[in-house]
């Protein structure tokens, strides 16, 4: 008899501890499903965003950056800023020693620092694969206003292309 309680004592036990852990199993469960949840919402809220920046990363660096550009400069007067030369930017330093595709071009502009500012921060928020490789200013021609001189910039960025 004896012996039949202590079976029946180990069963009961062992029902129990089964049953906290499928019990357990199930809680983690539906926290996972609550996360996915919040997280398809976070990623839903954000494809229209996804597919601008897919967009972006299918169509070639040099034509995306030269539309930017001049979206950007047509809010400048020449005055203000000028876009001076557009070329190939050579090899990436950054790039070089990897494997992935990448473009690099130069871009020199004269005009003044606050405008020039403004559309390197106008670029790289529009540009998803854009990093900034070298920034060169300098003193450039006089202005014609007194003795004020432009500043010249010769910016080198280098893109990302997407991997197929």
């Amino acid at each position: 008899m004896l012996i039949a309680m202590f079976a029946m004592v180990s069963w009961v036990n062992s029902v129990k501890t089964t049953s906290e852990e499928k019990e357990a199993a199930y809680t983690a469960y539906q926290t996972a499903v609550n996360g996915r949840r919040v997280v398809e919402k976070k990623l839903a809220a954000r494809s229209g965003q996804m597919d601008y920046w897919d967009e972006n990363l299918q169509k070639g660096f040099v034509q995306v950056m030269n539309e930017r550009v001049t979206l950007i400069m047509e809010r400048f007067k020449p005055m203000q800023l000028r876009l001076v030369e557009i070329a190939p930017g050579g090899v990436s330093a950054i790039a070089k020693n990897t494997e992935a595709q990448s473009s690099s071009i130069m871009l020199t502009f004269e005009g003044g620092f606050g405008p020039m500012q403004f559309l390197m921060g106008e670029i790289e928020t529009v540009i998803p694969q854009l990093e900034l490789e070298s920034l060169d200013i300098s003193v450039g021609k006089p202005t014609g206003r007194g003795t004020e001189k432009d500043l010249k910039f010769r910016v080198v960025y280098s893109a990302w292309s997407k991997q197929q």
